[in-house]
């Protein structure tokens, strides 16, 4: 489910039921990576985020781990809920915002050590990314994006014509999004028009 070079050599990928294997000859040859981390109930790992030294993982039942060597060792970070987490993503550095099942998101300013929760709609969330300008962008199951442009704080409901559910966000070379969905890929203009605030 997740993918990450730290480096051209060096990678990690994560899956179902707790799989984790590391690479360092650029994805040629692939290792089991499981032993780095304690997931001895074979939790589900969707995404793998970089910030800074360190990496994230997040997945299936709140399960949240992070990394300040390189990816060598994940240590297990106390989760502010029990819920599943499909993504995480930086609103700063040092600053992440870890998202899920029913709409759950919760932000740390202090790397992952302690977290409050977001007010978003309960619907699940499925992607997110930080754009180039610093805002933060996530999508759900229903293909509705919201953006931050306050470091997670509070976010905006983004008016686009994307209905189906939105599985991977990216930004393009001139700041335009594009989602990844069920059906299709959509390309979302540069400027997109804002018209509802959540608190």
């Amino acid at each position: 489910f997740g993918l990450h070079f730290m480096d051209e050599k060096n990678g990690l990928i994560v899956g179902a039921y707790g799989l984790a294997f590391s690479t360092e000859d650029g994805g040629k040859t692939w290792k089991s990576a499981m032993g780095r981390m304690e997931n001895s109930k074979g939790h589900h790992l969707y995404d793998i985020h970089r910030d800074g030294k360190d990496l994230y993982l997040v997945g299936e039942q709140g399960a949240l781990y992070r990394s300040s060597d390189g990816g060598k060792q994940f240590n297990e970070i106390s989760s502010p809920a029990k819920g599943t987490y499909f993504g995480i993503v930086s609103s700063q550095p040092g600053q992440l915002i870890a998202f899920g099942l029913r709409g759950s998101a919760y932000k740390s300013v202090d790397n992952g050590n302690h977290w409050s929760k977001v007010d978003l709609p309960s619907v699940t969330l499925t992607a997110g990314l930080r754009t180039k300008d610093g805002a933060v962008v996530l999508a759900n199951e229903v293909g509705q994006l919201f953006k931050s442009r306050d470091g997670g704080k509070s976010f905006q409901v983004v008016t686009q014509g994307q209905t189906s559910p939105v599985v991977s966000l990216a930004e393009a070379a001139d700041g335009a999004l594009v989602l990844a969905g069920v059906r299709n890929l959509t390309r979302l203009a540069v400027q997109p028009i804002i018209t509802e605030a959540k608190q």
